[in-house]
């Protein structure tokens, strides 16, 4: 039975795994920021977003350098970075399995009690790797082209490497701080990470378990390769931080976190089973679950201070196997105080109640986004869609000569329209622009989109095109149907692509400079709506 119930625990997690990735895949817009970065990259133009305009527009430095080597190839990114998602979501999920196998022996080695009845422990982590799969949030971050499953597959390699470091002891382990540094390098949310792991090995040297010239060791491909970025990162822009951080970090919002983690709550009634997630760290002496659960109180921490994410529970899923697992293990510590007879049962049945509210939360389908500032995955597919059909429309159009190769555009989405336009681009909330990312923040609004470029600094750019709706592309031209943004000083514009396709955009050029840049204005005069 020991073996035949992990077989089928394996063969679920493979099956969720299928369905789900398959089901919620999707192809994220902001991913084409990355790939923006990475083709300037691949033609010699350097990491930059416009030619020769120096701005870390991008939070994922080893990914856009992984896209530039596919673009160099000749292979194509959109593909590929699901690709690589993938793969690395279903290698996290295997590593996760393993923890049905060898938990028994690490637990013992930390100083867990040998003679415990592990059957409860067994049972509840029978249902870790197939909670995880039957997870919408887990499914669908395997895909959008994001660096978001490499990063959590690295930081989980680290810790795994890293708790096999210490068990072994010795000077000369560092293999996990190399991990580490690769996962800083990815995101950097990353040194967060290396940062716990580093006062949990000061704390072991207190205890006299390792030594300082075995912390020295482990520190030092951090403090060269990540240190390294860090100079090569000032010199290159001018600031230590990329510009991602100043445009998207605004200091403490609580009103949005609240809003962020309820919503995680409402989707998986994932809250019901958090008091179980501090059970092992206070009641199983083991090195694993004490990591776990720093990491997931710490990130947790962060997150609620920043706000959460714009995307619904993308940073969540970095959490995902530890704070499972801390889940799990405490049902089976809770199930083991219990009489013997009742002790497996009710640990499966709490283990099962888990993976049935994951399962039941992606099944239904996300609860109401509106209003909250968290992006729909449903939504953010659509909308990454639209705007890829309208970048490759607009490209389209560039390459006949009916749209100009060097305009100048201002989106309010950068991602899409900018990679496959090619334009120089002005990104209105600030993600690639320096001056809009350090302007002072007004009123607290929609995470990470709460900067906006003033219409002066547009018409000094020379921004001849402002997707002001963030909708370009409609099927006639009658857009002074809609009435101008607060503070526009321009007017609506439409050029004719072909067919029923309008390129419908807010200007300021006036009649003449418009018509010997887009020949004919096509809007149509109507009454505002």
């Amino acid at each position: 039975m020991k073996r035949i119930l992990p077989a089928l625990s394996l063969v679920l997690t493979a099956a969720l795994f299928f369905v789900f990735v398959r089901r919620f895949f999707f192809l994220c817009d902001d991913a084409f920021i990355s790939f923006r970065y990475a083709e300037h990259l691949a033609n010699g133009m350097g990491l930059v977003w416009n030619p020769g305009e120096r701005v870390e527009g991008y939070t994922n430095f080893l990914w856009v350098v992984l896209m530039s080597v596919v673009m160099r190839a000749g292979l194509s990114p959109e593909f590929w970075s699901n690709a690589i998602g993938v793969a690395c979501g279903a290698a996290l999920l295997v590593l996760v399995a393993r923890r049905m196998f060898d938990v028994e022996s690490e637990d013992a080695h930390d100083g867990a009690r040998e003679d415990t009845r592990l059957s409860p422990l067994l049972i509840a982590l029978l249902f870790l790797a197939p909670t995880l799969a039957a997870s919408r949030s887990f499914a669908a971050w395997n895909t959008g082209g994001l660096a978001t499953m490499p990063f959590a597959l690295l930081i989980y390699l680290a810790t795994e490497r890293f708790l096999a470091e210490r068990r072994n002891g010795g000077a000369f382990v560092f293999a996990s701080s190399l991990l580490l540094a690769a996962a800083a390098l990815t995101r950097p949310d990353g040194i967060l990470f290396a940062a716990l792991l580093g006062v949990v090995f000061l704390v072991d040297i207190v205890r006299r378990q390792r030594t300082l010239l075995s912390f020295a060791l482990w520190c030092a491909p951090l403090i060269v390769l990540v240190g390294a970025h860090f100079l090569w990162r000032h010199s290159y822009y001018g600031y230590w931080l990329p510009n991602t951080f100043y445009a998207k970090v605004n200091g403490f919002y609580p009103a949005q976190s609240m809003q962020y983690f309820r919503l995680f709550h409402a989707d998986y009634m994932a809250g019901w089973f958090l008091p179980f997630l501090l059970l092992p760290a206070l009641l199983v002496r083991s090195a694993r679950a004490v990591i776990y659960t720093v990491f997931v109180l710490a990130y947790g921490a962060y997150l609620f201070y920043i706000g959460g994410d714009h995307f619904e529970f993308r940073f969540l899923v970095f959490l995902f196997p530890y704070a499972y697992w801390l889940i799990l293990r405490g049902i089976a510590v809770a199930a083991e105080a219990l009489p013997a007879r009742f002790a497996t049962g009710a640990a499966g049945v709490a283990a099962l109640l888990l993976f049935s509210t994951t399962l039941f939360g992606t099944v239904r389908g996300e609860t109401s986004r509106e209003n909250t500032g968290v992006a729909n995955l449903g939504v953010a597919k659509q909308y990454a869609e639209r705007r890829i059909r309208e970048g490759l429309l607009l490209r389209e159009n560039i390459e006949r000569g009916v749209l100009p190769e060097d305009a100048v555009i201002c989106v309010i989405g950068a991602g899409a329209v900018p990679y496959y336009t090619k334009w120089e681009t002005v990104d209105f909330h600030g993600i690639n622009d320096e001056r809009v990312a350090h302007m002072k923040l007004g009123a607290r609004g929609m995470i990470a989109h709460e900067k906006r470029a003033p219409v002066e600094y547009l018409v000094q750019r020379g921004v001849e095109i402002f997707d002001a709706v963030n909708l370009l592309v409609y099927p006639d031209p009658g857009v002074t149907a809609r009435p101008l943004p607060a503070g526009s000083v321009g007017r609506w514009r439409s050029v004719r692509l072909g067919g029923d396709a309008y390129l419908n955009f807010l200007s300021f050029l006036n009649d003449e400079e418009f018509a010997d840049r887009f020949g004919h204005d096509h809007s149509v005069a109507r009454p505002a709506r």
